[in-house]
């Protein structure tokens, strides 16, 4: 029996520098993509875009864990700067059971 998900991927921190870009190439590629986003002023800002937007904080394990339900995978593009080292090795930390993975950026037909 496989999984049936209801978007390819699951953007965190698409509102960055880094994440934004992520997210118009998965776009571009014909991927369908959630973002969870801090606030609803962060949501504004991709409220244009073909995405799910899902509002919670990156520190909050059950807020990402329902952000995630129905990807294929998930990618954090938040940087150190914003969330600090402490936080990033606690959420390693709470976090390190989850899996990785790739996915080829291929166009869909």
């Amino acid at each position: 029996m496989s999984k049936t998900y209801t978007h390819d991927v699951l953007v965190i921190g698409a509102t960055g520098f880094i994440g934004n870009h992520m997210l118009h190439t998965l776009l571009e590629a014909g991927k369908s993509v959630r973002v969870l986003v801090r606030s609803e002023s962060k949501a504004k800002m991709l409220s244009e875009l073909p995405v799910d937007i899902v509002t919670g904080s990156l520190e909050d394990r059950s807020a990402v864990e329902n952000a995630a339900k129905g990807c294929a995978l998930s990618t954090i593009a938040q940087g150190f700067l914003q969330t600090g080292l402490q936080t990033m090795i606690s959420m390693m930390r709470t976090y390190k059971g989850w899996r990785t993975s790739s996915m080829p950026l291929k166009k869909q037909s």
